[in-house]
């Protein structure tokens, strides 16, 4: 007969082998574990021994979980059935097969059941072992975060992680803090929710991390951050697949779906749901995560254009199966239902969603989808004002969310959640003319751009990070071609890293006044004081449109599609490229050929009947067309050109300029005119201000002018990342400076002027948010930046720079002072674009 010592060694190790992912041998140890207890029970007869009767339920349980990672629900509870039975009078197991029970249903969805469950195994808590009460408050805990109970989420807690020391309870202390992390984010702290995700992925324990990454993705999928949240499901993916983890394996993979949804690739997402359901059996037994992702396919069909009945009528079908259970996916199988209903049946697709309180739903994304769908039932109705404020209400809470991050990467990413609103908000605009048009397109440039926020100095490890990335670029401007792959490899590796410490930050007190919007008639006011126009484009069926104010009465004009403005685009950079780097296709007249007639097309398309003549112009682009040279157009041949993100941003009146402004002149490595430009901005500027020129400019110094200094010249090379664009960068004397180290220190310049590089491009997603060298500035509190969207010869910085300074040291405003420089520098000094405010 075995002995209970060898049988509790037969039960750690298979707890040791499911804590460590390897889920198939655990199982098979379960169940040599409880063949010998049979066989043990068999030899001790009617009075079989407490301590057997205690293994067995454990077992039991440990079987169960295995079950449920498998897929395999049904039988897991009723594994569970069976060690209740046996458990009998015994509180401490009753409690256990409680929890164990609540857990399977919670991995089902049905939250409320999971609480119930976990209620009942608290009951007997003073029975428990402190690693039994660990586990009941982890779990508990996550469902009262999940049902919107965020004092009782943070007490059970706070007493878990007070409990769960890490020398006694690493693997206990590793899971609880991950679930501390997810708590915090559906207590609606982003930031803090991936602070504590990082510092649980830093804790070396040997633990499945899939589970956790689940978790991560979707905070980060909430946060915009799809593309990241599609990398970190796939590196989950194939551990919980290697571990046979079918039920988070389909749940990585329905979360992969809707990560392509938002990136608007239906076809993607259809294939993402399709391989969800593929790791779930039909029947009973997976009843809810097949419903899950049942609707991420439902959702891709009506993406792709499927008919909308079935879809509707199937989701309705999934909704009753959910509201019948309690499970999570009540308001997943709503939004799908109601969306689907949208163009068919409105009245229906409001009655679908009918008493949701907006304001109770956690994830952001799911807030904006229930508002769409509400502001779509209105309008469909007629009932205009209701549309309205429900559109206003969605632009607000993303304007909220804005304030609670420092980051610039999350605060552009999160456009992509406003796409179907910024549709709807401009379809009924439309209907009513220029003044709703300009109020839907302010509100929306207001509400996605990235706040002016400054993050406090990064912490040691990230410093270090960011140090070790700057080594790197310095290694691959010198590496051999052979070694040059795996620099960058490492690089990206590296710029990750920072960007998820980045992601955690917190804006500053000082970062948080909110940026009120003006109407339209007090912006006709401030363009008329200066003879200005402002031509504000967006997109409508495909299709750019203009709305102009200031050259006659407001008008709106339909101009080309937005596919061709954006390819042409491409082009346009291209053949500049090319212009202005090659010596050779200087002479070559087709290349130039080729540019004038793209030019000459998105003038036509974009400008339609503006008469410009001398006037200054305000433009604010769509992100199909966002980083254009304006000035190339032939329209705008000698026009003063401001680039802004929103009129209200643009119009707000700058700062009073210094009787006597201070002027920092930076230069760094490798210009050959680089003495030469420095000494023509100082000359322009000696009799009038105080100057300071820094000839071998490192990045300490660049940041203590930006925070000192009125007007900031800049003459380094640089490189926009457009896969990357916080990394987009300057090269000084110390090595590259990139966006992301701006970020640690407000900008005090009244402007800034970056030469002989191609900084002022930025990188936008399928929302309209984007972000770049020069984007960045103005975020942080620059007034006017003026950079180049092309890479620029040194002797043509060199004499736009001298052109520009004479006017702004005349007291020129920059788009004005930039408009001469171009003038008499020569046509391809259009490529330098001014951007923020008249200043």
């Amino acid at each position: 007969m075995p002995s209970l010592e060898s049988l509790e060694g037969l039960r750690r190790e298979a707890l040791r082998q499911n804590n460590s992912g390897r889920h198939r041998e655990a199982a098979a140890t379960y169940r040599r574990l409880l063949r010998q207890l049979d066989r043990y029970d068999a030899a001790a007869g009617v009075m079989p021994n407490p301590g057997a009767r205690t293994l067995r339920v454990r077992a039991l349980i440990g079987m169960s979980f295995t079950m449920t990672l498998s897929a395999r629900p049904v039988d897991a509870l009723a594994l569970l059935d069976q060690a209740e039975n046996i458990a009998g009078d015994r509180g401490d197991l009753r409690s256990i097969v409680h929890r164990q029970r609540g857990v399977v249903l919670a991995n089902l969805g049905r939250v409320r059941d999971s609480l119930h469950e976990f209620d009942l195994a608290a009951r007997d808590e003073g029975a428990l072992t402190d690693m039994d009460v660990i586990l009941l408050l982890m779990n508990r805990a996550l469902s009262h975060a999940h049902l919107g109970h965020a004092a009782q989420a943070a007490a059970d807690t706070d007493r878990l992680l007070d409990l769960a020391d890490p020398e006694r309870f690493p693997v206990e202390r590793f899971m609880g803090t991950y679930n501390a992390g997810m708590i915090a984010y559906l207590a609606g702290d982003l930031p803090g929710a991936l602070e504590t995700m990082h510092r649980a992925d830093t804790m070396a324990v040997e633990v499945p991390r899939a589970p956790g990454r689940l978790d991560h993705a979707t905070v980060l999928l909430d946060a915009g951050l799809a593309a990241d949240a599609i990398r970190v499901a796939d590196s989950a993916v194939t551990e919980a697949a290697a571990h046979g983890q079918r039920l988070f394996v389909a749940q990585l993979h329905t979360l992969r779906s809707r990560a392509f949804l938002l990136l608007g690739r239906p076809a993607d997402a259809y294939a993402a749901a399709s391989a969800a359901l593929a790791q779930l059996p039909r029947g009973k037994g997976a009843v809810e995560p097949r419903a899950a992702a049942q609707l991420t396919a439902l959702s891709a069909q009506l993406d792709r254009g499927d008919a909308p009945r079935p879809i509707a009528r199937r989701a309705e079908a999934i909704l009753t199966q959910a509201l019948e259970s309690g499970s999570a996916n009540v308001l997943a199988a709503q939004l799908v239902a109601a969306e689907a209903w949208l163009g068919i049946d409105p009245a229906r697709a409001q009655a679908v969603i009918e008493g949701w309180q907006t304001e109770l739903v956690v994830s952001l994304s799911n807030r904006l989808r229930l508002r769409h769908v509400k502001a779509a039932s209105a309008i469909a109705r007629g009932d205009q004002p209701t549309a309205r404020r429900v559109l206003r209400a969605a632009a607000a809470d993303l304007r909220a969310g804005q304030r609670t991050v420092a980051s610039l990467d999350i605060g552009a990413a999160r456009a992509l959640h406003t796409v179907p609103l910024v549709t709807l908000d401009i379809e009924v605009a439309l209907r009513s003319g220029p003044a709703a048009v300009f109020a839907a397109t302010e509100r929306w440039r207001i509400a996605t751009a990235p706040m002016a926020a400054v993050r406090p100095p990064a912490d040691d490890e990230t410093a270090a990070m960011v140090a070790r990335l700057r080594a790197a670029h310095a290694q691959l401007a010198e590496a051999p071609p052979d070694a040059a792959p795996g620099l960058r490899a490492g690089i990206r590796d590296l710029e990750r890293a920072v960007r998820m410490r980045d992601w955690s930050s917190r804006p500053s007190a000082s970062s948080l006044a909110p940026e009120h919007q003006i109407t339209m008639s007090l912006a006709r006011e401030r363009l008329a004081a200066d003879g200005s126009v402002a031509v504000s484009l967006f997109t409508h069926d495909g299709v750019i449109h203009a709305l102009v104010i200031g050259d006659g009465r407001p008008r709106i004009e339909a101009g080309m599609p937005a596919a061709r403005a954006e390819e042409l685009g491409r082009r346009v950079m291209a053949d500049l490229r090319m212009v202005t780097t090659t010596a050779a296709a200087r002479r070559l007249g087709s290349v130039r050929a080729a540019l004038a007639a793209e030019l000459a097309e998105l003038d036509a398309g974009l400008l339609g009947t503006l008469r410009i003549g001398d006037r200054p112009l305000l433009i604010l682009p769509t992100r199909y067309v966002s980083g254009l040279p304006w000035a190339l157009l032939p329209r705008l041949a000698g026009v003063p050109v401001l680039v802004a993100g929103s009129v209200t941003a643009a119009l707000t009146p700058a700062p009073p300029a210094p009787a006597r402004p201070a002027v920092q002149i930076l230069t760094g490595p490798g210009l050959g005119t680089g003495e030469r430009e420095a000494e023509a901005v100082a000359g322009a500027w000696r009799s009038r201000g105080d100057v300071h020129v820094d000839s071998n400019a490192s990045g300490a110094a660049l940041r203590r002018a930006l925070g000192s200094g009125t007007h900031v010249h800049i003459s380094a090379h640089g490189r926009h990342e457009d896969q990357s664009p916080l990394f987009s960068r300057l090269d000084l004397a110390d090595g590259p400076i990139f966006a992301y180290d701006l970020q640690d220190g407000g900008i005090a310049a009244r402007s800034i002027v970056l030469s002989a590089c191609e900084i002022g491009g930025s990188t936008s997603g399928p929302g309209e948010g984007s972000i770049g060298f020069a984007n960045t500035l103005l975020a942080l509190g620059a007034c006017s930046v003026v950079a180049a969207a092309t890479p620029v010869p040194d002797d043509l910085a060199t004499d736009v720079a001298g052109h520009l300074h004479r006017g702004l040291a005349a007291g020129a405003t920059v788009d004005v002072a930039l408009a001469s420089a171009i003038a008499a520098s020569g046509h391809d000094a259009g490529v330098f674009g001014a951007f923020g405010r008249r200043c």
